[in-house]
């Protein structure tokens, strides 16, 4: 059974330039959420096996998973919409927003997705050496 690797942009990969890629998590991991109840992955895989009965349009190398926090704290992987593929990155993330503008506090403001809860979400490189706010210190700063 023959196997074909796509990169993130379609292109084609041999298996060892997938398996160095699929290595880089800063590659793989395309978005995440997680909010203490739901985590949300966009993730790229980009590997299609038995590729000679699939359809080009049907090449699907990106996994949006669903997972909800259990009583205990555990990942559990959702019932309804635990694993979707999706063919490029903007179906995926489009997907992935649609997800959180649905179940999460998340929404679009002036053409721009904000993930509200994130406790993945970057710092903001703009901001001063730290967005961690402590009570009593509003305002003020304490480098």
């Amino acid at each position: 059974m023959a196997t074909q690797y796509l990169d993130r942009d379609d292109n084609e990969l041999t298996r060892d330039a997938w398996k160095e890629l699929r290595q880089d998590q800063s590659y793989v991991s395309v978005k995440r959420y997680d909010n203490g109840e739901v985590h949300v992955e966009v993730e790229w895989y980009g590997k299609i096996d038995n590729v000679q009965y699939v359809f080009d349009s049907f090449k699907k190398v990106f996994k949006v998973t669903v997972h909800n926090y259990n009583a205990i704290g555990q990942m559990v992987l959702d019932g309804a919409n635990g694993e979707t593929w999706f063919r490029n990155e903007r179906e995926a993330i489009q997907h992935y927003e649609d997800f959180l503008s649905s179940w999460t506090e998340s929404h679009s403001s002036g053409g721009k997705f904000i993930e509200e809860g994130n406790t993945l979400k970057p710092l903001n490189p703009d901001l001063p050496d730290s967005e961690i706010s402590v009570p009593g210190f509003e305002g003020d700063a304490a480098w």
